[in-house]
């Protein structure tokens, strides 16, 4: 066994130092893997948390559209809502409306009503509450600004301005959204206005 002698130190054999750094890092790891002391006025609490027991956020509910009589939907819907008075010859109102009710991820509220002629054409009321939540109509046309009873509204069109394919009318009444709306062809911007302007609670 060969030696190596430090300047006024006892020989160290090479097994011993390999030993002497072993120990060391050992010393290192035991160190670092302790507890650690609380700090100053914090109680140390050991606990195993199982993941089951996290709570999982499940996802938003989504409101989706249901058809019910229109009475049963003006006790269910959280507003109010006007029907016109007026409507063009030949045009009865659908018994059913679609709703949807608001969920607890989103306060929109709508509902469509329906009016069908013998040549089934049909005119469509849409009255809504917060409803920059719900889906707009999109497309190439054009909008034009209208009044309804002297309060500012938007007259689309779409497709060509001469003959749009579709034709909707969108105004705000007492905190209500409406947009009526018919297939081109059938009315004329002017009555699509008189429509509107007949609404009563």
């Amino acid at each position: 066994m060969s030696y190596h002698r430090r300047t006024g130190g006892p020989p160290v054999t090479r097994l011993g130092a390999t030993l002497g750094a072993a120990l060391l890092t050992l010393a290192s790891v035991a160190n670092a893997c302790a507890p650690q002391a609380a700090p100053s006025g914090w109680v140390p609490i050991e606990a195993t948390l199982a993941v089951e027991h996290l709570a999982v956020p499940s996802p938003a509910e989504e409101a989706e559209p249901v058809t019910m009589p229109l009475a049963e939907a003006q006790a269910q819907l959280p507003f109010a809502f006007g029907r016109p008075v007026w409507t063009p010859e030949g045009f009865a109102l659908q018994d059913e409306v679609e709703v949807v009710l608001p969920a607890e991820s989103s306060h929109y509220a709508t509902v469509i009503l329906t009016w069908q002629n013998e040549a089934e054409e049909m005119i469509t009321l849409q009255a809504s509450v917060n409803a920059e939540a719900g889906a707009q109509l999109s497309g190439a046309g054009t909008v034009d600004q209208a009044q309804v009873n002297g309060q500012p509204a938007t007259l689309t069109r779409l497709g060509l301005k001469s003959a749009p394919r579709r034709l909707s009318l969108s105004w705000d009444q007492n905190g209500v959204t409406y947009t009526l709306a018919v297939g081109g062809g059938v009315l004329s911007a002017e009555e699509l206005i008189k429509m509107a302007e007949s609404l009563q609670p």
